[in-house]
């Protein structure tokens, strides 16, 4: 044993600048196959919902934070440590408990 341990970062939504400017609506749509368009098309409403919360949205600085808590200064980190914030806690939960036995 090395005593290397490795943690998977799942970051979630974070209030940056890069999180606003992902936002493309007038995209050629002539270079995306209709699916693409669907996943494109679908995510406006979900910028537009975290717009209307964009205080409530996690600061990089408070995520950093929270990995040097939750991870590096963690005795035993767990192998997957997945920042959502709150947001669908349960549906994840419940999507990776296997990952966590």
């Amino acid at each position: 044993h090395f005593g290397i341990k490795v943690t998977v970062v799942a970051p979630g939504p974070m209030n940056t600048p890069s999180l606003w400017s992902s936002i493309v609506r007038d995209y050629d749509r002539s270079v995306c196959d209709s699916k693409t368009q669907a996943l494109i098309d679908a995510k406006f409403p979900l910028m537009d919902g975290l717009k209307d919360m964009e205080d409530k949205i996690a600061q990089p600085d408070h995520a950093a934070q929270l990995v040097m808590n939750k991870v590096v200064n963690n005795a035993n980190p767990g192998l997957f440590y997945i920042m959502n914030f709150g947001y669908g806690e349960e549906r994840l939960e419940a999507k990776f408990k296997d990952l966590h036995a």
